[in-house]
C-alpha cells in the first residue's frame, strides 16, 4: 500500500497514524468497532452492486488497521456469494476466518447466471441447481465445511435449488447450524413455468440423513421459508424443523393446509415467534373445517398476512393456535373484516367487556384479569394493524380495539388512531403509538385529549418525513421518536444475518439488474 512512497514519507505517514486517538485503542476494541462497521455496511447493501465489507476497507487504511483486521477471525466469517466462480475473495475471507463458525449468504439469482440465455433457461432446473451446488462444493474445498455453518441463507432462481440444498443439509453433519433461510425468487411472469417445472419433481431422500447420531443434526432455532413450495415442505415433516424458536413461512404455489401446518407447529412446542405470509399461493381452497388444536405456550409474537386472499385460512390458524402468553400480534387483513376478527379473538361477545369511561382511575392489569379470562390473547400488549388493500371507505375499528383492553403499543392506520379521543375511551393502557404513514390531522388534539382524561401516551413514533404534520403544543410528558425515512434504493437486510423480505420480488423489467461493472474482475487484493 506504500508502493509509490519514499521511506521518509512512509515513516511520517505511520507517525501521523499512530498519533490518532482511535489508534491508541486496544486492538480488541478496535476490532469490535470494525465489526460494528461491517454490520452497518451489510445492512445497507444496495441491489446490483458487489459487496465489500468494512473490513476490506479497513485493511487498506494503514498497516496497523490491516494487522488488526487480518488478525481478527470473527471479521471474516460472513461469506456472501452472488457471482459465478472464481470466488477468490471468499477464499481469502475463509483463510482469515481460521476455525470460526461461518455465516453463508448465497444469492443464486440474476447475477449468478451471467449470460442472458442462462438467466432465461427456466426450463432447465437441473442445470441451475448443478451450478449452485458446485459453488457450495467450492466453498467446502476452501474450508467452509457444513460443520462450521452457523447460519445459512440461500436465495435460488429455480425451486430445485431449494430442494437440492435442503436434501444436502440433511445428508451432512451440520450440528452448529442455528439459522436457516431458504427462499425462491423469480419473476412474476415465470410463475406458470416454475409451477409446471416443479409439479413433476419427486423427492424421497430428504428425510433420510446419511448419519445416525442426532448430535450431528442441525440444531436450528430460526428458520425462514420464503416462497418454499408447500407440497415439498408438508409432504412429510422435515426432521430438522423441530425445536425451533422462530419460524417464518411464505408458501409457494399452493396454500398452506391446516393439517400440514399443525404437524409442523406440533413439532415446535417452544416456538417464540411465528409469521405466515401469503406468497404466490392459490386462493382459498375450501379446506374442510377442522378442530385441530396446537398448544404453543411460549409463543410471544404472531404475524398473519391475508394479502393473498386467504383471510379464511388465517382465521382458522388463529383458532387452531393456543397461545395465552402472546405479547405481540400483527394482522394484515382486508378492510371490512374487523367484526370477524373480534369474534375470533373473543370466545364470548366483546360487549361483556367493561369499558373505561374516564370518570374514574384508569384500569390496572388486575382490573382486566377477570374480563380477559376468556380472551384468546389475555396477555397481549403490542398490536400492529394494516390493510391488505386500500378500501374505498374507512371501516369502524372501534369494536376491534375495545376487544383488546390490555394493549400498550399500537401501530395502525389513521382512522384507527382517530378513534383514540372518543368516549368510551379505547385502549386505556396505551402508552406507545407508532404511525407508519402520514398522521391524522387532529393527532395533536387526540394526544392532548387523552392526557386530560388521565390516560397518557408516553411515546409517539413517527417518520421524520411527517414530523411537521403532528402539530403543537404536545403534552409535556410525551416523547417523540423520529424514524429515519428508508431509502428506496436499498435492500431491507438485517445487520447480522440477512433476512428475506417476503414481499420483495423481482419484476420483469430487467433480467440483469444493475450490472454494468466488470464482474470478471474481483476485488483487487494485490495490496495485501
Amino acid at each position: 500500500m506504500f508502493r509509490h512512497r519514499s521511506s521518509a514519507e512512509i515513516a511520517a505517514f505511520k507517525l501521523q497514524n499512530n498519533s490518532k486517538s482511535i489508534n491508541k485503542l486496544p486492538n480488541e476494541l478496535l476490532a469490535q468497532i470494525f465489526a460494528l462497521g461491517d454490520e452497518d455496511r451489510r445492512s445497507r447493501r444496495s441491489k446490483g452492486y458487489k459487496y465489500y465489507g468494512f473490513q476490506d476497507i479497513a485493511t487498506e487504511v494503514c498497516s496497523h488497521w490491516h494487522a488488526v483486521a487480518t488478525n481478527s477471525p470473527s471479521l471474516w466469517t460472513y461469506i456472501f456469494i452472488s457471482r459465478p466462480p472464481p470466488h477468490r475473495s471468499a477464499e481469502l475471507y475463509l483463510s482469515r476466518a481460521g476455525s470460526a463458525l461461518l455465516n453463508l449468504d448465497l444469492d443464486f439469482t440474476t447475477d449468478f447466471y451471467r449470460r442472458y440465455y442462462e438467466v432465461r433457461r427456466d426450463d432447465d432446473q437441473g442445470y441451475k441447481a448443478a451450478r449452485a451446488l458446485g459453488t457450495i462444493n467450492i466453498l467446502e474445498q476452501y474450508g467452509a465445511t457444513p460443520d462450521r455453518w452457523r447460519s445459512f441463507i440461500l436465495c435460488g432462481w429455480v425451486p430445485k435449488i431449494l430442494y437440492e440444498t435442503v436434501q444436502y443439509i440433511h445428508s451432512v453433519p451440520c450440528s452448529s447450524l442455528r439459522f436457516l433461510s431458504i427462499g425462491w425468487k423469480t419473476m412474476m411472469c415465470d410463475l406458470p413455468i416454475m409451477y409446471e417445472g416443479t409439479s413433476s419433481i419427486e423427492f424421497s431422500d430428504y428425510d433420510n440423513p446419511n448419519f445416525n447420531s442426532k448430535d450431528l443434526f442441525p440444531q436450528l432455532r430460526t428458520v425462514y421459508l420464503n416462497m418454499f413450495p408447500v407440497r415439498f415442505l408438508l409432504k412429510r415433516p422435515l426432521p430438522m424443523l423441530s425445536g425451533l424458536r422462530h419460524l417464518n413461512i411464505t408458501p409457494g404455489f399452493q396454500q398452506l393446509s391446516l393439517a400440514g401446518l399443525h404437524t409442523v407447529l406440533s413439532s415446535n412446542p417452544e416456538l417464540n415467534a411465528l409469521s405466515i405470509y401469503p406468497g404466490y399461493a392459490e386462493h382459498e381452497s375450501f379446506e374442510p373445517s377442522t378442530d385441530l388444536l396446537v398448544s404453543l405456550p411460549l409463543l410471544r409474537s404472531l404475524t398473519l398476512d391475508s394479502t393473498g386472499g386467504n383471510f379464511s385460512l388465517i382465521m382458522k390458524v388463529m383458532k387452531m393456535i393456543l397461545c395465552p402468553g402472546l405479547d405481540c400480534l400483527e394482522l394484515i387483513f382486508p378492510a371490512g373484516m374487523e367484526a370477524d376478527l373480534v369474534g375470533q379473538i373473543l370466545d364470548r361477545s366483546y360487549s361483556t367487556y367493561d369499558i373505561y369511561t374516564g370518570d374514574e382511575s384508569p384500569p390496572t392489569p388486575d382490573d382486566n384479569e377477570q374480563q380477559s379470562k376468556d380472551h384468546l390473547y389475555p396477555e397481549l400488549k403490542r398490536l400492529t394493524l394494516s390493510y391488505a388493500y386500500q378500501a374505498s371507505r374507512a371501516f369502524d375499528t372501534s369494536d376491534l380495539l375495545s376487544a383488546l383492553p390490555t394493549i400498550t403499543f399500537l401501530a395502525a392506520p389513521n382512522h384507527a388512531i382517530e378513534l383514540l379521543d372518543k368516549r368510551p375511551i379505547l385502549l386505556p393502557m396505551l402508552k406507545h403509538i407508532k404511525i407508519p404513514n402520514e398522521p391524522p390531522k387532529n393527532l395533536c388534539k387526540i394526544l392532548n385529549w387523552r392526557a386530560k382524561q388521565n390516560v397518557f401516551v408516553d411515546i409517539l413514533e413517527i417518520s421524520e418525513k411527517y414530523l411537521d404534520l403532528v402539530g403543537s403544543p404536545l403534552p409535556r410528558s410525551l416523547t417523540v421518536v423520529k424514524v429515519p425515512t428508508p431509502s428506496s434504493t436499498r435492500f431491507c437486510r438485517e445487520s447480522r444475518v440477512r433476512k428475506h423480505n417476503s414481499r420483495d420480488y423481482d419484476d420483469c423489467s430487467d433480467p440483469y439488474g444493475n450490472d454494468d461493472d466488470n464482474d470478471d474482475d474481483p476485488f483487487n487484493w494485490s495490496d495485501f
